[in-house]
């Protein structure tokens, strides 16, 4: 299913199979975020809830009452539906440590300055859309390390994937789908915001990466188009940083 998009031009859900399953692509228009959501019975696997009315539409017509969400790193755009969808079912919450505190402060997730930095952005502007400084509870479960778990039938793998921010971390479903968050985008990391680290990310988590490249099928990225592992490490590999 191709992505669906609007009279005025709002990305809207995109549908893409994997495996026998189906993972559906939600954006937030602010800044073109990511969420994503496999659905089983009643039950929902959830990276980086956004906050969108076809999100929130997907939820309500899937009669969705147990979810449990990933948080991939914890800047205000990867974590604005969170606060409603616990209010909406029951959440369990998955997330680094230092993500988990992250959440919990208007400074450190951004979304006290997002306003005044989307005065520069005029792409942004044009959305209309206003954020509001928010904080979220901790997560239910934080970790560390590398962490394994369950859900339904599939394998989820957190990796601690430092260098874009602070706890900072991607999901591999089933040992053969990435979800990335902004660790990998196909353009150059941004590791100069706050709890980035260029060092980290070219010393530790670059080197964790490639070796998944021969067995990761496909990335799904927090922000613009799914690809390969190539592609994305691709950007990876060019002299100057691009900005988002």
């Amino acid at each position: 299913m191709e992505l669906e998009i609007d009279q005025k031009g709002n990305k809207k859900m995109k549908m893409i199979e994997i495996g026998g399953s189906s993972v559906y692509q939600f954006v937030w228009d602010y800044i073109d975020s990511n969420a994503y959501v496999v659905v089983k019975g009643q039950e929902a696997l959830v990276i980086d809830p956004v906050d969108t009315k076809e999100f929130w539409a997907f939820l309500k017509d899937r009669a969705i009452q147990r979810a449990t969400v990933v948080l991939t790193h914890g800047h205000f755009d990867h974590i604005t539906g969170l606060n409603s969808l616990r209010n909406t079912a029951d959440c369990k919450v998955y997330a680094h440590l230092d993500c988990s505190r992250m959440i919990g402060s208007t400074a450190k997730n951004l979304s006290g300055t997002a306003n005044v930095i989307a005065q520069f952005n005029e792409k942004v502007c044009k959305t209309g859309i206003c954020v509001e400084p928010f904080a979220c509870a901790p997560a239910e479960y934080s970790f560390e390390s590398e962490t394994t778990f369950c859900w339904q039938d599939d394998t989820v793998q957190l990796l601690v994937t430092p260098g874009h921010s602070a706890g900072s971390i991607c999901l591999l479903l089933n040992q053969k789908w990435l979800f990335s968050g902004d660790t990998l985008l196909g353009v150059p990391t941004i590791t100069r915001l706050p709890g980035g680290s260029k060092k980290l990310f070219q010393e530790l988590t670059l080197p964790m990466l490639e070796e998944l490249k021969n067995q990761v099928k496909l990335v799904f990225p927090g922000h613009g188009e799914t690809g390969t592992m190539e592609e994305m490490l691709s950007g990876n590999k060019k002299k100057n940083n691009v900005k988002r």
